[in-house]
């Protein structure tokens, strides 16, 4: 069954789902480890309610995204954050998932942890300093 126009609009308008959609109704696939971007239509902003964001927020976002999809802005910029107050130059994640969960692949690259580039499914654990985690039990 092949999609019509409206309906590969409305799927592609609902993101990563839609994308999902999509895809089954035109008989396709996704591979495994497919990871959708801005770029992909997969991850999107709601409409900014202009009657509460502050003056020159829908140009800093828009400015921050045309950055994050040319690839001169990375989420996990490792030059931003420490954890044990210590800067991060190398990370490895468990991207071949074995029973013990073993790390196994860089994940550090060009100075930006790459989340989700080497699988689908996310691999960020380290513990960012300032960040206090709501679900850890600290011995209490």
């Amino acid at each position: 069954m092949k999609a019509s126009v409206e309906e590969i609009k409305r799927a592609k308008d609902m993101g990563a789902k839609g994308i999902q959609i999509y895809t089954h109704m035109n008989g396709e696939a996704i591979d495994a480890d497919w990871t959708g971007t801005l770029a992909t239509g997969s991850v999107v902003l709601t409409d900014l309610n202009e009657n509460v964001a502050a003056e020159g927020t829908a140009e800093a976002i828009a400015d921050a995204t045309a950055k994050l999809e040319s690839g001169e802005l990375h989420v996990f910029d490792c030059s931003t954050f420490t954890v044990d107050g210590q800067p991060v130059t190398s990370y490895m994640a468990d991207v071949d998932t074995d029973p013990d969960y073993t790390p196994d692949t860089e994940v550090v690259q060009d100075g930006y942890l790459a989340e989700s580039t080497a699988r689908s499914a996310p691999y960020f654990q380290l513990m960012i300093d300032g960040i206090d985690l709501l679900d850890t039990n600290f011995g209490g």
